[in-house]
């Protein structure tokens, strides 16, 4: 089956592989940017999720699932740095706080609104439709693009934007005899999948978790039954093997470096990032205001890499700058 786009190009179609966080966020400001323009287009979310927003980081209904970062770091819109926090306050009865760590599915809530509003707004200049289809591949078609699903079905496009986040780790590191166990969780996020670990009469009580960041805090909190806990190891992965880095009890302001001389090379960028940490700390006597402000400056700086750049942040910088950039929220078990 073959899902043509608008004939003669007059409403141009943008497929969005994805419709998590990222996703969500590509609709919204495209409809924006739509809308204030006068122009009309046409998205289409696709994604096996229920709805959008609920992609694997905010999808969790675990209210012990909080953000990693302050409210106040949250927003959908760069030149609204509250926008987030006035939402809460109107939706959430008042928990306005901007040095919360509030819980993510209320993020998810958030986006969700913020885009219907756009939408409510653009009225028929935008169409959003949410195709609930697991797209398997890209290929070209004439001038433009067919993605395709994996019942087969193939939808042209005028341009398409890969929004899925990150890619699995999967369980091939698992010998055989552990993934064939019934405790074995490979996808501690699938519906019900940590079931089989919770404390009861016959759960396991001792339980493995190999790694070491955020979602490693998450399984620990969720995996625990009211009445009993389980005793949780953690085996270190092999990118870091060290804990997320605290979180302040009360947050600093953050300090947001003037990059406008920084180089455009790797070893440049970590030098002059580091000699950024090393200031904020003398001025501040705390580092983490510095890697606050980084996050203001993390899109541009990637722009300035080139691809072997950008691989080589992967793999000898991205292990310590995730410790610290996407800290833990919970300063007391970190």
């Amino acid at each position: 089956m073959f899902e043509p786009a608008c004939p003669g190009g007059a409403r141009p179609r943008i497929v969005v592989i994805g419709a998590g966080a990222g996703g969500t966020l590509t609709a919204l400001h495209l409809a924006r940017s739509a809308r204030r323009r006068t122009t009309p287009v046409d998205l289409v979310l696709l994604d096996p999720t229920d709805r959008w927003a609920r992609g694997v980081a905010f999808g969790t209904p675990d209210e012990d699932h909080l953000l990693n970062v302050p409210a106040s770091g949250m927003t959908a819109f760069p030149e609204e740095p509250g926008h987030f926090v006035s939402w809460l306050a109107r939706e959430q009865q008042g928990m306005g706080d901007p040095n919360a760590f509030v819980p993510r599915r209320w993020f998810a809530r958030y986006l969700d609104d913020v885009l219907t509003q756009e939408l409510a707004a653009a009225d028929d200049l935008v169409t959003v439709q949410h195709r609930r289809l697991l797209a398997t591949g890209i290929v070209r078609d004439g001038e433009g693009w067919a993605v395709v699903g994996k019942d087969g079905s193939r939808i042209a496009a005028d341009a398409v934007v890969v929004a899925t986040g990150l890619p699995e780790v999967g369980a091939r590191w698992a010998p055989a005899t552990l993934r064939d166990s019934a405790f074995f969780v490979p996808d501690p996020w699938a519906p019900g999948a940590l079931d089989v670990i919770r404390r009861d009469r016959t759960g396991p009580s001792d339980v493995l978790i190999v790694g070491t960041g955020l979602t490693m805090v998450d399984v620990v909190l969720s995996s625990r039954a009211p009445a009993t806990a389980p005793i949780a190891g953690s085996l270190p992965s092999p990118c870091s093997g060290r804990l997320p880095r605290r979180h302040l009890v009360e947050p600093k302001l953050a300090v947001i470096p003037d990059i406008a001389d920084w180089p455009h090379d790797l070893d440049g960028l970590v030098e002059r990032a580091t000699r950024h940490l090393r200031d904020v700390r003398t001025s501040t006597g705390d580092w983490r205001p510095a890697v606050d402000g980084l996050r203001f400056r993390v899109a541009e700086l990637w722009s300035r890499l080139d691809d072997e750049g950008r691989a080589a942040f992967l793999t000898r910088v991205a292990a310590e700058w995730e410790r610290s950039a996407t800290g833990c929220h919970r300063p007391a078990r970190c």
